[in-house]
């Protein structure tokens, strides 16, 4: 297999197996069931904040997340590109695997990723980027309120990787 490409209504996926990498790219305009055009919600913030994370939790912690390689803009749309670790979903394992596989995971979701993600702080609310991302649903309930950050007295980590 050299690439495996896909999409979905705000991003482009293509799996390079050959050269070892996963790329998702952002797609601004789409058109819906009824025939709308639509624009993803937050889509260059979220995809940029992406990069940051996983460089955050690739350095910050032992959690396994794919080695981010690049980030970059190309006319309007802007791409990350990660080491392609290859692995089966879940969902796709036989069910009598499943049934083992899938407590194992919680269990080292619960027990070694979820006490490592605690300990990150930092003394500005928002994503790693400046911006604030509130859920979709708060944007909905409050479409007028300007969403900025705020500091804090808690050290930040995040200076050394913006």
């Amino acid at each position: 297999m050299a690439k495996k490409e896909w999409s979905t209504y705000e991003r482009r996926y293509c799996i390079d197996s050959d050269a070892r990498t996963f790329t998702k790219t952002e797609i601004h305009h789409n058109t819906n069931v009824r025939g709308e055009l639509t624009t993803p919600w937050k889509s260059t913030e979220r995809i940029v904040n992406e990069y940051y994370a996983l460089q955050l939790v690739k350095k910050k912690t032992t959690i396994p997340v794919p080695q981010p390689l690049l980030l970059k803009k190309e006319l309007t749309s802007w791409s990350i590109t990660t080491e392609y670790v290859a692995g089966t979903a879940l969902d796709e394992l036989p069910g009598n695997i499943r049934a083992t596989a899938v407590p194992n995971a919680d269990r080292y979701i619960n027990d070694l990723v979820l006490p490592q993600l605690a300990t990150l702080k930092s003394r500005c609310s928002g994503a790693l980027t400046g911006d604030v991302i509130p859920p979709r649903r708060v944007i909905e309930k409050y479409p007028e309120k300007k969403w900025t950050p705020t500091r804090t007295q808690t050290q930040s980590i995040f200076s050394a990787t913006r």
